[in-house]
């Protein structure tokens, strides 16, 4: 399903992935510990570039 305003915040050690979903609004909240840096890496990159990697965890 297609996402909208896809935002990456970085709020002290927390990030927080935001987007739209059709009418509802969504969050993920990642702990440092548990995304490891390259992940986060691309994280940051991907939603800069508004896509969604492809590549399974």
């Amino acid at each position: 399903m297609p996402v909208e305003a896809l935002q990456l915040l970085e709020r002290g050690p927390l990030l927080v992935l935001r987007w739209w979903q059709g009418r509802c609004r969504r969050q993920l909240l990642f702990w440092p510990d548990t995304l490891p840096r390259a992940l986060r890496r691309e994280l940051r990159l991907a939603v800069q570039a508004h896509s969604v990697s492809r590549r399974a965890a």
